[in-house]
């Protein structure tokens, strides 16, 4: 089947000691958790130490996964991830079990994490030649969007990408804000573009 393999692993790991390093990837694992309304059962995974992957049987997800779990460190002064998505073929996910997966979209992944530059912190393989100069223009303006948030603003997005509230007046009730101030976060982090940048990838089918 087609889908898509996120991997990470947390940016400069060695400042940080074992506790601040598992608090950050168990929070990575909590958000997977959250989206399951749109991807089904959580196929997420800690390995390599400090690093993470995350498997999705819907790639056109991919981005709104990655942007989610971007945001939710970023609400902290912790560590924050850097990440690949490889788009491609998953050959199999017997019982959510990822040591036992394989296919196209692995090996991209891997691939593409390997070979990101150091100053980047969001990139992808695997998309079709046709998009890919594209898709990897819009990563990098969505990434530069993203290393701009104030731990508000993040949690704001974190939010607002994830399933389960209607409207902007539900979020801000679930902080203890004001409307207008839930607006203001939202506006000042770039949701506006980053919903367009969503939309865009979303039609996508990311099939063939």
């Amino acid at each position: 089947m087609q889908g898509a393999v996120l991997l990470g692993d947390l940016i400069k790991s060695r400042r940080f000691d074992a506790a601040q390093i598992t608090a950050a990837l168990d929070s990575l694992r909590a958000t997977a958790a959250t989206l399951e309304p749109l991807n089904g059962p959580a196929h997420f995974t800690r390995f390599r130490g400090d690093g993470w992957q995350l498997v999705t049987a819907r790639p056109e997800m991919a981005l709104r996964f990655a942007l989610t779990l971007i945001a939710r460190l970023a609400t902290t002064k912790g560590p924050q991830t850097r990440l690949v998505i490889g788009l491609g073929e998953i050959d199999d996910l017997a019982g959510g079990e990822l040591g036992a997966a394989s296919g196209t979209a692995f090996l991209r992944s891997g691939q593409a994490l390997d070979e990101m530059s150091s100053r980047r912190r969001l990139g992808q393989l695997g998309a079709p030649p046709a998009v890919a100069p594209w898709l990897d223009g819009t990563l990098h303006l969505v990434e530069f969007v993203a290393e701009r948030w104030s731990p508000p603003q993040a949690e704001a997005i974190a939010m607002a990408l994830a399933p389960g509230w209607a409207t902007q007046g539900d979020l801000a009730d679930r902080l203890g804000i004001t409307r207008q101030a839930m607006h203001a976060r939202l506006s000042g982090a770039g949701y506006a573009a980053i919903a367009t940048a969503l939309e865009a990838f979303e039609s996508q089918s990311w099939s063939g």
